[in-house]
């Protein structure tokens, strides 16, 4: 009886013990992967948004761009601009073509961690980068600057 009792015991922990080892080791893993993910491929972030009167958030690259509803006048909807994320001199960019003088908002700019290959059009040629994670307003649009 106390030997039964015993091993059910040792069998718990061991089962408890196997437990909690193999499930945080699959947590350790996963979060080392998100940290130091490089991106290999060399592409190019470019895209195309038509804006309509409502809040939009537009993808590109490793950058999300947020726009508020009434963020222009009325009378320029719906709006297209061409967006081109690129580096010049070793220094990465985000530009907006056309340009407006003046949001009745400020637009959103977030900048995910990016750790990869961007085209410098200086260089011609894809340099690697490392770029951290920042956020930004900007009243107009034209090309911004993002450090890093």
């Amino acid at each position: 009886m106390k030997f039964s009792k015993l091993f059910m015991k040792s069998l718990v922990v061991l089962l408890f013990a196997v437990v909690l080892f193999t499930s945080s080791n699959i947590d350790v893993e996963a979060k080392s992967k998100k940290v130091n993910k490089v991106t290999e491929t060399q592409e190019l972030f470019e895209g195309t948004i038509t804006l309509e009167n409502r809040n939009t958030k537009f993808d590109i690259g490793f950058v999300r761009v947020h726009f508020k509803k009434d963020t222009l006048p009325e009378e320029l909807y719906p709006i297209t601009f061409e967006v081109k994320l690129y580096a010049e001199d070793g220094e990465i960019y985000i530009e907006f073509s056309p340009d407006v003088e003046e949001f009745f908002k400020d637009v959103k700019i977030k900048v995910k961690a990016y750790e990869g290959f961007i085209f410098d059009i200086s260089l011609d040629e894809y340099i690697y980068v490392d770029i951290p994670t920042q956020v930004f307003k900007v009243p107009h649009f034209s090309r911004w600057f993002i450090s890093w």
